[in-house]
């Protein structure tokens, strides 16, 4: 009902860490949604890589998509800047959220 992919050693230009980790995807299936699943999902995933020591864990979100932003707060992540992507003639915003684990 549920992925989420983790990429280690990803680095993010706004964070200066050493050991970053990306949340590079996370999927529910639609009807799997509002029952805690990404959640499970986001902290399994976190308990996961912990022998890896990240500093930081950093992902970005579609620039305007309040509801994901809201999500990821509440796992204890916070804006920290903009990113853009461009996709032929189309420049696509986002959101970089990051996460400290301390040092």
């Amino acid at each position: 009902v549920g992925f989420l992919k983790l990429k280690r050693s990803c680095r993010h230009f706004l964070i200066r860490d050493s050991r970053q980790l990306q949340v590079q995807k996370i999927y529910v299936l639609p009807n799997a949604a509002n029952m805690g699943i990404g959640s499970s999902l986001m902290r399994l995933g976190e308990e996961s890589v912990r022998a890896l020591a990240p500093i930081s864990a950093w992902l970005m979100v579609y620039e305007g998509n309040h509801r994901a932003v809201s999500f990821y707060e509440r796992l204890g992540y916070c804006p920290i800047g903009r990113d853009n992507h461009d996709f032929e003639a189309i420049r696509v915003g986002f959101t970089v959220m990051k996460k400290d684990y301390g040092a």
